[in-house]
């Protein structure tokens, strides 16, 4: 293959740390002793140094440690840290870090050609607080080479990513990309690090440069094997993965959908964003592993014809025509069809949804985080409702309603047990009254009450005698209310995460079977412990002291401020808890 472009970055960060642990400075406050020590290597002069972070607190809720300078006590040069600006210095992980866990120091961008191939070669010189066997060396820092390689067979559609360290010419990682939804390339890749808030923006001209150049000569290149154009294949870099693995998953991913249109934006995002997209289009795991068949999207005449396949789709133009305008509109679509088979009533259902739920402008990236709504939840619901009334009334009936109604009406319907569920169904309500009926049924049920069934194994961890008080799980949702009464707090609304396993309130009487505090715990951990009026246990020092005594013998992680682990001016209440063991 032949050398087209290349760009040399000899200078990526200046210096490169690790935590070591905290100590305690005595020169300082009693109440801000703690300092964060950590390990340095400094570029410039190429020599260690150890440095203690004095803590410090900041306006509003944060606190952390001053690291925002970083001096080298040998050379004298200025180092600076992330969140005051430039990103100067590289901070490896602590605790369990990957054995391969290395950083760039340099590097060498490279662009090569060959009859139906391209490739972009990342070469590095890399550095590591871990030995070439892999043991942990937080005092020493140890060099190594890698080299990457993004490689686009344009003839065969495929793309795939290489990894080789410096003991050997043969792959240390190597798969395919391409698959939009496989983010391994992200976390594998030293690019990561050709970003704008270190020293490698200092060459972002030639990384732009070999960028075009790439996407130029891709095109060019499918042009002359393939008879066509593929279009362009810009996208912008953003700032999640540095400046050139996102356009390189775009461009792996269009090899294979080679007529679909560019990732959008929202894969181009954080991990929350990406999956809170996700969740707001309707996607399954299975849907994503659909998605991430290439072989039969290359096999295919077209991407949406792969699509219409993977998916179970009906074959007609209101169909191909949404999956034209966005190719990942697949799996809601799959969900209209499972309320309806009418094509006119489907696209009907198909455009009131995108209303509703705000999906017709187009959020962005940023939007997905901030909405609440669940989609496929409803779409759960629509089909519920189709086995009871016609769709046509069903797109009626919503366009009359608000969301939020149509959501408080299935939240209701889910709440209902399922004898009464079915007793609903047959006393046949109609449809515009049904958010009135619902809330007549779901108020029986709770005045009457209901049987907590609580997993045996829970009921064993949780109920215990400690000394004189007694821990125990309520039987019936009528308890709770007795409870809520007593201790006058809200614990009566808990009936229903203790019904569906969400969370459990465990009650605590005295030798007298008094009622003195109510705990709630969730997922292995205490959330709540309440005395009477909803004040915290810790105003008992003596019931704080047995109620963490219950936690350690239960297996659960204190995760509450109402209880004190170390009362003021006393030895610690906590002994060692034991491990924590799962619900």
């Amino acid at each position: 293959m032949q050398t087209i472009a290349s760009n040399d970055i000899p200078l990526i960060f200046s210096a490169y740390g690790i935590d070591i642990g905290e100590g305690y400075n005595e020169s300082i406050g009693k109440a801000r002793r703690v300092v964060r020590r950590s390990q340095y290597w400094c570029k410039k002069c190429r020599s260690s140094f150890t440095l203690d972070h004095n803590y410090h607190g900041m306006m509003g809720s944060y606190s952390g440690f001053n690291d925002s300078v970083v001096y080298c006590p040998n050379c004298g040069h200025r180092h600076e840290n992330w969140w005051r600006g430039p990103h100067h210095i590289y901070v490896f992980s602590c605790g369990n870090r990957d054995e391969t866990e290395t950083a760039p120091v340099t590097a060498n961008l490279s662009l090569q050609e060959g009859k139906d191939t391209l490739a972009l070669l990342a070469r590095f010189q890399t550095v590591s607080y871990r030995d070439i066997e892999g043991n942990d060396d937080r005092y020493a820092v140890h060099y190594a080479k890698r080299r990457e390689e993004f490689r686009f067979n344009i003839r065969k559609r495929t793309a795939e990513f290489i990894i080789r360290d410096g003991r050997g010419n043969a792959p240390t990682v190597r798969y395919p990309i391409g698959n939009p939804f496989d983010g391994r390339v992200f976390g594998d890749s030293l690019l990561l690090q050709v970003e704008s808030s270190n020293h490698s923006e200092e060459f972002r001209e030639g990384t732009v440069n070999l960028l075009k150049t790439l996407r130029d000569r891709a095109r060019k290149m499918w042009q002359r094997i393939h008879g066509h154009d593929i279009g362009s294949l810009f996208v912008g870099y953003g700032r999640q993965y540095g400046r050139l693995l996102f356009p390189l998953v775009n461009i792996a991913y269009r090899l294979a959908y080679a007529d679909a249109d560019n990732l959008p934006s929202f894969f181009n995002a954080s991990r929350c964003v990406r999956e809170a997209a996700w969740r707001d289009r309707v996607m399954s795991m299975e849907d994503l592993e659909k998605y991430g068949d290439l072989e039969s999207v290359r096999k295919a005449k077209d991407s949406v014809s792969a699509i219409i396949g993977l998916f179970g789709l009906p074959d007609k133009p209101v169909v191909r025509k949404l999956l034209n305008a966005d190719i990942f509109t697949a799996p809601e679509l799959a969900r209209i069809f499972e309320v309806t088979d009418d094509m006119g009533y489907a696209q009907a259902l198909w455009h009131l949804m995108q209303d509703k739920t705000g999906k017709g402008s187009r959020p962005s990236r940023f939007d997905y985080c901030c909405r609440k709504l669940n989609t496929a939840q409803m779409y759960g619901f629509l089909r519920a409702l189709a086995e009871h009334y016609p769709v046509r009334s069903i797109i009626a009936h919503l366009r009359r309603l608000e969301w939020q109604e149509l959501e408080d009406t299935k939240r209701m319907l889910e709440i209902l047990l399922p004898e009464r569920r079915d007793a609903f169904w047959r006393e046949r309500p109609k449809l515009k009254d049904l958010h009135a009926a619902l809330v007549q049924a779901t108020k029986h049920q709770r005045e009457e009450g209901f049987p907590l069934e609580v997993p045996e194994h829970i009921r064993r961890r949780l109920t215990m005698q400690v000394d004189q008080l007694r821990f125990y799980l309520p039987e019936h949702s009528r308890e709770l209310m007795q409870i809520g009464d007593e201790l006058h707090n809200c614990v009566r609304t808990y009936d229903e995460n203790m019904r569906v396993g969400k969370s459990y309130i465990v009650p605590v009487t005295d030798d007298n079977g008094k009622l003195v505090a109510c705990l709630e715990v969730r997922e292995s951990q205490l959330v709540q412990a309440k005395l009477k009026h909803n004040k915290p246990v810790s105003d008992n020092r003596e019931l704080n002291g047995e109620v963490i005594k219950w936690a350690g013998s239960a297996g659960l992680e204190i995760k509450t401020k109402d209880i004190r682990l170390v009362m003021p001016e006393e030895e610690p209440l906590l002994l060692p808890m034991p491990q924590a063991a799962a619900m």
